[in-house]
């Protein structure tokens, strides 16, 4: 996924890809549960490896 973005023109064509991706907020937000979960995970790995 893509955080950032070229800056384009908003044109007809810009607004019809738009329709297809997920909004900016939403992926930010999946990225960031995404690095929590592996945070957890890493974790959980070091802890199992420790016993």
């Amino acid at each position: 996924a893509y955080m950032k973005k070229p800056t384009q023109p908003i044109g007809k064509k810009d607004r019809n890809m738009k329709k297809n991706y997920i909004p900016t907020s939403q992926l930010i937000q999946t990225a960031k549960a995404q690095s929590d979960l592996h945070k957890k995970l890493t974790k959980s790995a070091k802890v199992t490896k420790k016993k």
